[in-house]
């Protein structure tokens, strides 16, 4: 379910440097944001693994039914953030939120409080849909990634597990 103009507006905007917008983004986005999200993966982890195709399914396919996203444009109309709200489970909202590292840190930091203050509001849309007092989010940060952790503490998020990716070759017979 998509928020409403006014759901977008909610401080949102206050928080961001003049002359920034916030809205939805649309299937057209999906390149860009594609773009946005392999510049974060690389300079975070080092290396890039974000498509299209997986963005199309939060931003605009099926699977975006039960997400709310926002993006975060420039003055010049670039997309420097993007923030997403996977209602996931009962109680339970996965988020995504990344500002574009090329940022210098004052600009970033000003974004990334936009899009958690968002993500709260969106936090109370979701359980309020559900009938929940209380919901959880869930969100994460590459193990390097200083400038993300920073945010998720000043955002009030603690650090309550890590994860491994690990990796193996895949031979054409388990395709």
């Amino acid at each position: 379910m998509p928020p409403e103009p006014d759901q977008l507006s909610s401080g949102l905007p206050s928080r961001l440097p003049a002359g920034w917008t916030a809205d939805v983004p649309a299937e057209a986005d999906v390149a860009e944001l594609t773009v946005l999200l392999r510049r974060h993966e690389l300079g975070a982890r080092g290396w890039a693994g974000a498509s299209q195709e997986t963005l199309l399914v939060e931003v605009a396919g099926p699977g975006s039914r039960n997400r709310e996203n926002v993006v975060v444009r420039d003055p010049g109309g670039a997309i420097r953030g993007w923030a997403s709200a996977h209602d996931r489970a009962a109680g339970r909202m996965l988020l995504v939120a990344l500002v574009d590292p090329r940022l210098e840190d004052d600009r970033a930091d000003r974004v990334a409080a936009a899009l958690f203050g968002w993500a709260d509001q969106a936090a109370r849309r979701i359980g309020t849909g559900r009938g929940l007092t209380v919901q959880q989010i869930d969100s994460g940060a590459f193990a390097d990634d200083e400038r993300q952790h920073r945010w998720l503490r000043a955002a009030g998020f603690e650090k309550v597990r890590s994860w491994w990716q690990m990796s193996r070759p895949v031979t054409p017979e388990e395709a």
